[in-house]
C-alpha cells in the first residue's frame, strides 16, 4: 500500500503523521446503522476485509449487498475498472 504513494523519491501523503496516528485511524469507529441500500465492493484476490469483518458490516449496513470481483486484489478499482463500472451500475439500477 505505501509503495503505491511513492513516486519519484517522494512519498505523497505525510507518512509521519500517518505514522503516528496510525491507532488512531485504523479502527473501525462505530457508527449507528444504516437501514438504506450501501454497496461493498471487495476484490477476491484480497484478504484487506476477510470474512471476519461481515457480521460487523451487517449491523451497522443491514440493507447492504457486497460484490466479490474475481482476479483483482485490494485495489479493485485500479485492476478491474470495467467490473467495478458494471457493479456500480447494476446496484444503481436496483
Amino acid at each position: 500500500f505505501l509503495l503505491k504513494s511513492f513516486q519519484e523519491g517522494e512519498w505523497r501523503f505525510n507518512v509521519p503523521v500517518l505514522w503516528d496516528n496510525y491507532t488512531t485511524i485504523s479502527g473501525w469507529q462505530p457508527v449507528p446503522a444504516w437501514n438504506h441500500p450501501a454497496l461493498f465492493i471487495r476484490g477476491g484476490d484480497s484478504s484487506y476485509l476477510d470474512n471476519s469483518y461481515r457480521d460487523a458490516l451487517l449491523q451497522q449496513f443491514p440493507a447492504a449487498q457486497a460484490h466479490v470481483i474475481g482476479g483483482a486484489g485490494h485495489w479493485v478499482h485500479a485492476e478491474k475498472p470495467d467490473a467495478v463500472l458494471r457493479s456500480v451500475r447494476r446496484f444503481f439500477a436496483l
